[in-house]
């Protein structure tokens, strides 16, 4: 299945993490770097998967996968995050799963 895609003059489209099902909750992180907590697997829930941190250090153009943050257990996901920065400047994540 396919989509038309209607990008507006001066936006640009780029594949991230291709095979994820990604509601990205992005985080700006203290040195700069773009932190996006994604779930690891192409839908939304039905296969069993974890929780991934991708991040970009050129404001977006480029992510690269840093950590999985979850490990389930057989036959769970872990999905529906929420993230963000402690009073250390932390990242912190909860999930549900």
């Amino acid at each position: 299945m396919s989509y038309p895609l209607n990008i507006p003059d001066g936006a640009y489209h780029i594949v991230t993490a291709p095979e994820h099902c990604a509601w990205p909750n992005l985080t700006l992180l203290p040195n700069g770097e773009i932190g996006a907590v994604i779930f690891n697997q192409p839908s939304h829930g039905r296969l069993e998967g974890d929780v991934e941190l991708w991040v970009s250090n050129d404001g977006g153009d480029i992510w690269a996968m840093r950590s999985q943050i979850t490990q389930h257990e057989a036959g769970t996901v872990r999905m529906n995050v929420a993230a963000g920065l402690n009073q250390k400047g932390e990242l912190v994540v909860l999930c549900s799963g």
